[in-house]
């Protein structure tokens, strides 16, 4: 499993420390409430919670996108999004303006989900 400080060391390969800021960490389950803890803040995400950031299923089965997108609007948040092999993006035409997407040849990815990283470690 990656630790977090090897994490924070890609980070920081792939942008400059300036970029860095402060690191925080959060238990909160939805990246609405993420964002009124932490206004004026860029969370890197992977393409699969990317993509459930506009999925109904993800917000209990009801979603408004627009809502979403204002309150994101609002709280001057952006997401720093890796792409990996295994994952195809769904983007909403209104989300581009939000996330930079960081493309597969400015990293090493080998396709494997922090969820299959976390179900490796919990059968050990």
């Amino acid at each position: 499993m990656i630790s977090l400080n090897q994490r924070l060391d890609s980070l920081r390969i792939h942008k400059n420390e300036n970029f860095m800021g402060g690191i925080c960490l959060t238990n909160a389950p939805l990246f609405l409430q993420k964002a009124d803890l932490f206004p004026d803040s860029t969370f890197i995400i992977g393409a699969d919670t990317f993509n459930r950031l506009f999925d109904a299923k993800y917000y209990g089965g009801t979603v408004n996108i627009p809502a979403i997108l204002k309150h994101f609007k609002e709280k001057n948040i952006r997401f720093l999004v890796f792409h990996r092999k295994s994952t195809e993006f769904c983007i909403n035409p209104d989300v581009p303006e939000l996330c930079e997407i960081v493309s597969l040849d400015e990293y090493e990815d080998d396709g494997t989900s922090s969820t299959e990283i976390r179900r490796k470690c919990e059968n050990v």
